[in-house]
């Protein structure tokens, strides 16, 4: 009976042991908190500038009153002192703007600030944080975002947008001026963009829907992917897919899709009237619209039953606007675009 105890008691102190060591472990890995509250004037039309390290950046436009309300989180690792991260204010009234700076004793530092704002909508905005998220809702100033490790959110802007990331995902959703995006790898989705778009990413893929304005979008490794446009387009990856549906094709404007490795996918109305200039090195050209091709004078040998098959110069419709496609190795098909009901 005595053993018995023993042994119970042997298997209490383990317990408690282990949750102690469990409890003492995460309590040296949590980072405590330390929350700051700001409010800060600034006048219509002013700007605003923040420069983060580590930590994300979150705006919200709530209201039309002359100030804003800053929400400032740190995370402290137990290593490091709350005074080694700082947030230094510079609050410059005759030029009516705001300066937030994040500085770290070191560069080595783990601590982070997670900026939360809440702004007049008609103010501008510059953005930065080298690891880190950025999201921006509803404004009407110009928005300038960057960031070196994490994705750009942006949502209802009225003004022009220049965004860019090394590494993250870019998504811009109604907006009416002119969007830039540039990311070294990620993928970037537009939708709803009045204005014109300029889309590059080195690894990753684009996907534009309902644009209302020019298009170049351009990617070394990724699919190219243009819903309902019906401007100006001009696509290119070396290596992925191309698709693009156009809703009309006006008479001015000009559509050039080349891809290196990958097919290409173009949908375009019936009533289309465009010259077309299409060829593919190593695939097939197929098209569901009549072309009525160039004139021309070759001898009817493999080679020319060959050329045939791979490229095409020639008109549809009464022959407007300009499409141009290139594919090196890849498929070239030219379709009817689907009408919805």
């Amino acid at each position: 009976m005595i053993n018995r105890y023993k042994v119970i008691t042997f298997f209490l102190l383990c317990a408690i042991s282990t949750q102690t060591l469990f409890s003492n472990f995460f309590s040296k890995s949590k980072k405590p908190e330390e929350i700051i509250h700001k409010k800060l004037p600034i006048k219509k039309n002013g700007t605003l500038l923040i420069e983060n390290i580590h930590g994300n950046i979150d705006i919200k436009t709530e209201w039309s009153q002359n100030y804003i309300i800053l929400n400032a989180t740190k995370q402290i690792s137990k290593k490091e002192n709350q005074e080694d991260i700082e947030i230094k204010l510079n609050n410059n009234a005759p030029k009516n703007e705001i300066i937030i700076k994040t500085e770290l004793k070191n560069d080595k530092m783990k601590s982070s600030i997670d900026y939360e704002l809440i702004i007049p909508g008609n103010i501008n905005i510059n953005l930065k944080t080298d690891t880190g998220s950025i999201t921006v809702n509803k404004c009407t100033g110009e928005i300038i975002a960057s960031t070196n490790k994490g994705y750009i959110t942006i949502e209802e802007i009225t003004g022009q947008i220049s965004l860019e990331t090394n590494q993250g995902n870019i998504s811009v959703t109604q907006a009416h001026g002119k969007v830039t995006s540039k990311t070294t790898s990620g993928d970037i989705n537009l939708e709803g963009i009045s204005g014109s778009i300029d889309a590059q990413t080195k690894k990753g893929s684009i996907y534009v829907a309902q644009a209302q304005g020019n298009i170049k979008a351009e990617t070394q490794k990724g699919n190219i992917t243009l819903e309902n446009s019906n401007k100006n387009i001009d696509a290119k990856t070396q290596s992925g897919t191309i698709k693009v549906a156009c809703k009309e094709i006006p008479s001015t404007s000009c559509i050039k899709l080349a891809t290196i490795s990958g097919n290409i996918h173009l949908d375009i109305p019936k009533n289309t009237n465009a010259d077309i200039q299409a060829r593919t090195e190593k695939g097939s050209l197929l098209s569901d619209h009549f072309i009525t091709l160039k004139p021309q004078t070759v001898r009817l040998n493999k080679d020319a039953w060959k050329r045939f098959k791979r490229e095409v110069d020639g008109t549809i419709g009464s022959g407007e606007a300009l499409i141009k496609l290139s594919a090196n190795s890849g498929n070239i098909k030219i379709s009817n675009t689907s009408v919805e009901s």
